[in-house]
Parts: C-alpha cells; sequence; structure tokens
C-alpha cells in the first residue's frame, strides 16, 4: 500500500508542480494517520475478541452473555446479577444462618469460615 502511495505521489507531484511538496507531505501525514488508526482499530478488536473469550469461559454460554450485555446498563433491571453479587449475597446468607444456628443452640457450622473457603471441598 505504501508503494502504492508513493507511486500516486510521483503521478500527483508530476501533475501539479506547484505547490506539490506541501500536498504531498499532507497527504503522507493524514496517510501515516490513517495507518496508525487502522492498526489500533485491528488492536481493539483483538482485546474484545480475547475479553469475549474470557467472557465465555466465566458465564458459560453467549446466550447468558448476550442477556447479561442486554442489562449491563439499566441500573433498574434486576434481572440478571453478577458473580460477585450472587457471591455477597451467599455470604450475607450464610452469615444469616449461622446466627440463627448460634441462638438455636446449634454449633455444626460454627467452623465455616466465610473469607476463605476450603479448597477441594466446593
Amino acid at each position: 500500500q505504501r508503494q502504492a502511495d508513493e507511486i500516486a505521489m510521483r503521478n500527483v507531484d508530476a501533475m501539479f508542480s506547484d505547490g506539490a511538496e506541501d500536498w504531498k507531505n499532507k497527504y503522507l501525514v493524514a496517510s501515516n494517520k490513517l495507518q496508525d488508526a487502522r492498526q489500533e482499530l485491528q488492536d481493539l478488536r483483538m482485546q474484545l475478541q480475547r475479553q469475549k473469550r474470557v467472557l465465555l469461559k466465566e458465564l458459560g454460554s453467549d446466550e447468558v452473555l448476550e442477556s447479561a450485555l442486554a442489562v449491563v446498563d439499566d441500573p433498574a433491571s434486576g434481572q440478571w446479577k453478577g458473580r460477585a453479587v450472587q457471591v455477597s449475597h451467599l455470604q450475607r446468607q450464610l452469615k444469616e444462618l449461622k446466627e440463627q444456628a448460634k441462638q438455636s443452640g446449634t454449633s455444626i457450622i460454627e467452623d465455616i469460615d466465610v473469607a476463605s473457603p476450603r479448597s477441594g471441598s466446593r
């Protein structure tokens, strides 16, 4: 593409000898900016694909991903909850259940530590 640009510039120089150098420089600057923008776009597309693959691994399926994306900008939507929200809710439930168990005199779940879940037990 750069060779084509240089050939095109030579043709422009031949046609317009007065002020052609200035226009050539402007064209080259614009062409370089365009090339940089194309490269940045390609990089962003690759990054988007990587992030989508991570989300698919985390969420499990395309349908779940699409439903999550559909409600992400709607703060009033309670349809879908992220994993962090679910974990927080479960931790709160566990704490409440531990308190209920203490009040009823049951000591079976007092050994459970919410902050550090045991690996391999899940």
